[in-house]
C-alpha cells in the first residue's frame, strides 16, 4: 500500500522513472476504486501486478473473475507491460496467455490514435482491457457461462506471497481484491440483464460504476466540458432567482471576505465527492465548489510521467518546420499534451499522446507559482539553438523573441480552430489562452515590449511601407499582439481598414493564380471580379473573422481591466478562458463564419459593411488592390510599378496586359 514501506525504494538509491511512475499508478488506484477492476503489485517486484478483472451486472459475463498477470519493463511508460491472462477466456483476440490487443504494443509507424501510448496508466489499461475481453461476440456466445465456471475454480498460490493473497473463489479468496469489495457477493453474482450488443469503441468507464477515477488523459486531450457549462447554467439560475429581491444590508462573514485564491486553494485538497458535500452548505460555496479552477486543476499533469504542476513545470511539445532554402520560418503546431519539463529534457520523450512528433517544449504559465521564466528562456534558447534564422527580422533579446513564439503560437491556434473539429477547436482555444498568458506576462516584465508593439501597431495604421510584408510578414501573428493592447485602446476598429486593406492586397497573388484574367482592371464585371475573389480568398478571410471575434470576446471585452487583472483572471482558473461561456460561444461562431458565403458578408461581419455597401464599392476596393499589389511587388516580378488606373484608353489596357505577362512569367518561374 502507498502509506507503507512495501514499495518504497532505500533512502540512498534514486528510484528509478518507471518506480516513480507504478507508484503514482498504484496511488490513483487505491484513491479512486471502482466496483469491478482492481490492482496491485507483487510485495518486492513493484514492477509484476496482479490484477481482478469483474464485469457489471448488466453483462452476460456478471459473475467472472478474471485473474491478469502484469509485467512492467524497466522502462515503462516508455514501452507497454505483458499481460498475461491467467483464468481462461474464449475470445477471438485471446490466445492460451497471449492477447492480441493494439494498445499493447508500441508502434513506430505513423498511424494516428494506434498502439501503446505512455499516457495510459495501469487502472485506464484495465478499463480498457475489461471494455475489450468482456464484450460479448457472437461466435464465442455459448462459451460464456462455461468461462464464468472456470474462473471460478482457478486458484494460485501467488509466487512469494503469503498464504493470505492466495487466489482461489472456490474457498472465497480473491486476490487482489479491492478493501471496498464483498467478496460472498461477488461469490454469488448472476447475470441478471441480458446487455445490448456493444463495440470495442465505446468508452471504457461506461462499464464500471465509477467513484472517482481520472483514467489519465486517454484521449487526443479532449477535455470535458459538462461541468463548465453546468457552472454556466447554475449562475444564470441564480441570477434569475435574485433578480426581484429587494435589496438589503447583507453580514459578511470573515470567511466570505477572503479572497477567492484563497478559497480555492483550501477547497483544492478535497476529492470530488467532498466538494458536492461542501457546495450544498450555502450559496458562495456552491459557486466556489464549481468554479472552473477546481474542476481544471486534477487534469494538469504531464501525461507521460503523471506528475502535477505543483511538482514540475508543465509545458507542451510543439513541432517547428523550418524552409529549405534560408531555414526560415514556415510553421509550428503542437498537440498541446501537458508534458513535463523532466519528461522532455531527462527523458526524451518526443512525441506526444498519440505518437505526433515533438522537436521542442514550451512551458505554460499557470498561475504565477507555476510561471516559470528560467524555463521560458532555456525553451528559447533551445530552439534558437537549433533554428537561428527562424525569425530574422525580430531582436535577438530573449524577451522579443519570445513574444514572437507566442504571437506564432497563437495565430497557428486560430488556424487549428478553423478546421472545424469541435473538441480540436476547445482544445485549441485553452493552448490560445495559455499562449496569451505568457505575452500578458512579457509585456508586464518587459515595459519596453508593450511600448514597441504600441508603436508598430501605430506605424503599421499610420505609414504604409510598414504595412509591407517585408517589415509584417504575418498579418495573423500581427493581429495577435492587439491582444495585449486593450488597456492601451489600440482595438480592431483602430486597425481594421489597414488590415483588411492589406490582407486583400496580399491575397491577390492567390487571387491571379487561380483567375489570371483579374489582372486585367478592365473587360471583366465586379459582380464576376467578387465572385472569384471570394472563391479564392474565403480562407484566408474566415481567419481574419476569427481574429475579430477574439480580439471583441477575449479582450476587447475586458479592456478597461488592467494587464494585471487579466492576469489574476487567468491565474484563478490555471489559465483557462476568462470567460465561463467561451467555449460556447466558440462553438456557435464556427457554425456563423463557416456559413458566411461572400464578400459582402465578410465585410459586414469585421466592421466595414458601410464602406461596402454595394457591389461598385466592392469591384474598385479589390481592383485597386490589384494596382497596390503589382506597386508592392506581390505579383508581376517587380517593385514600384507605377499606378494602374480604371481609366479606359490604350495606356491602361496596355497596363492590364502587362500585369497580365508579368504575372505568367512569374509563375512559370
Amino acid at each position: 500500500m502507498i502509506g507503507s514501506n512495501k514499495h518504497t525504494t532505500k533512502s540512498n538509491i534514486a528510484p528509478s522513472t518507471s518506480t516513480k511512475r507504478l507508484l503514482r499508478d498504484l496511488k490513483e488506484i487505491e484513491l479512486h476504486p471502482l466496483e469491478t477492476v482492481y490492482a496491485q503489485p507483487v510485495e518486492d517486484n513493484l514492477h509484476r501486478w496482479y490484477a481482478t478483472v469483474l464485469a457489471p451486472k448488466t453483462s452476460a459475463y456478471h459473475g467472472i473473475i478474471l485473474h491478469l498477470r502484469m509485467d512492467f519493463p524497466s522502462n515503462y511508460p516508455h514501452d507497454p507491460p505483458t499481460i498475461k491472462p491467467l483464468t481462461r477466456l474464449h475470445h477471438s483476440h485471446v490466445f492460451q496467455e497471449w492477447i492480441c490487443l493494439d494498445m499493447l504494443k508500441t508502434h513506430y509507424n505513423s498511424d494516428p490514435y494506434s498502439g501503446w501510448s505512455s499516457s495510459y496508466s495501469v487502472m485506464s489499461l484495465l478499463l480498457q482491457l475489461q471494455s475489450f475481453l468482456l464484450e460479448e461476440e457472437y461466435e464465442q456466445r455459448d462459451y460464456i457461462q462455461g468461462d464464468i465456471g472456470l474462473t471460478r475454480k482457478y486458484s494460485n498460490q501467488l509466487e512469494r506471497l503469503s498464504s493470505q493473497h492466495t487466489h482461489d473463489p472456490s474457498k472465497g479468496l480473491i486476490w487482489p481484491c479491492a478493501p471496498h469489495w464483498n467478496v460472498k457477493e461477488i461469490l454469488n453474482s448472476k447475470p441478471v440483464v441480458k446487455p445490448q450488443p456493444s463495440n470495442i469503441g465505446r468508452s471504457a468507464t461506461s462499464l464500471n460504476s465509477v467513484v472517482s477515477v481520472k483514467p489519465s488523459n486517454l484521449s487526443s486531450g479532449t477535455k470535458n466540458h459538462t461541468s463548465a457549462a453546468t457552472l454556466i447554467s447554475l449562475d444564470d439560475h441564480e441570477r434569475r432567482m435574485h433578480q426581484d429581491e429587494e435589496e438589503i444590508p447583507k453580514k459578511y462573514s470573515l470567511l466570505e471576505l477572503l479572497p477567492a485564491e484563497n478559497h480555492l486553494q483550501i477547497l483544492s485538497y478535497l476529492e470530488r465527492k467532498d466538494l458536492k458535500r461542501v457546495g450544498a452548505v450555502n450559496r458562495l460555496f456552491q459557486k466556489l465548489c464549481l468554479s472552473k479552477a477546481l474542476l481544471v486543476a486534477p487534469e494538469l499533469i504531464c501525461f507521460h510521467a503523471k506528475t502535477t504542476f505543483t511538482e514540475d513545470t508543465l509545458g507542451i511539445g510543439v513541432k517547428i518546420e523550418v524552409k529549405d532554402n534560408d531555414q526560415s520560418f514556415m510553421s509550428i503546431s503542437t498537440p498541446l499534451d501537458l508534458i513535463s519539463k523532466h519528461s522532455f529534457f531527462n527523458e526524451r520523450v518526443k512525441k506526444s499522446v498519440w505518437g505526433q512528433p515533438i522537436t521542442h517544449w514550451i512551458p505554460v504559465y499557470l498561475n504565477k507559482q507555476h510561471g516559470n521564466l528560467a524555463a521560458l528562456q532555456m525553451a528559447m534558447e533551445s530552439i534558437y539553438q537549433t533554428y537561428p534564422n527562424l525569425s530574422p527580422k525580430t531582436p535577438t533579446q530573449f524577451q522579443r523573441r519570445a513574444l514572437d513564439m507566442m504571437s506564432k503560437l497563437m495565430n497557428a491556434m486560430i488556424v487549428e480552430i478553423m478546421k472545424g473539429n469541435v473538441h480540436a477547436s476547445i482544445k485549441a482555444l485553452q493552448g490560445y489562452c495559455y499562449f496569451h498568458r505568457w505575452m500578458l506576462y512579457l509585456v508586464q516584465h518587459y515595459p519596453s515590449c508593450l511600448q514597441t508593439l504600441e508603436q508598430q501597431v501605430e506605424n503599421f495604421v499610420k505609414v504604409d511601407k510598414y504595412r509591407h510584408k517585408d517589415e509584417c510578414p504575418n498579418l495573423g501573428e500581427f493581429l495577435t499582439k492587439l491582444s495585449v493592447l486593450g488597456p492601451s485602446g489600440l482595438t480592431w476598429d483602430y486597425i481594421r481598414d489597414a488590415i483588411v486593406q492589406e490582407t486583400a492586397t496580399r491575397n491577390v497573388l492567390w487571387v491571379l493564380k487561380q483567375f489570371p484574367e483579374l489582372s486585367k482592371l478592365n473587360g471583366i464585371s465586379n459582380t464576376e471580379r467578387i465572385e472569384k475573389t471570394w472563391q479564392a480568398n474565403q480562407v484566408s478571410c474566415k481567419l481574419i473573422m476569427f481574429h475579430v471575434f477574439f480580439l471583441k470576446n477575449v479582450v476587447e471585452k475586458h479592456g478597461q481591466r488592467s494587464l494585471d487583472e487579466i492576469g489574476r483572471l487567468y491565474d484563478m482558473n490555471y489559465g483557462c478562458c476568462l470567460e465561463d461561456n467561451l467555449e460556447e460561444k466558440l462553438q456557435q461562431e464556427l457554425f456563423n463564419i463557416q456559413k458566411v458565403n461572400s464578400l459582402m458578408e465578410y465585410f459586414e461581419y469585421v466592421g466595414m459593411k458601410e464602406d461596402m455597401r454595394s457591389v461598385d464599392k466592392i469591384g474598385t476596393f479589390l481592383k485597386d488592390c490589384v494596382v497596390l499589389s503589382a506597386e508592392k511587388g506581390y505579383h508581376g516580378g517587380r517593385r514600384n510599378n507605377s499606378s494602374a488606373t480604371t481609366s479606359s484608353g490604350p495606356k491602361s489596357q496596355s497596363r492590364d496586359q502587362s500585369y497580365s505577362n508579368q504575372y505568367s512569367t512569374s509563375r512559370r518561374r
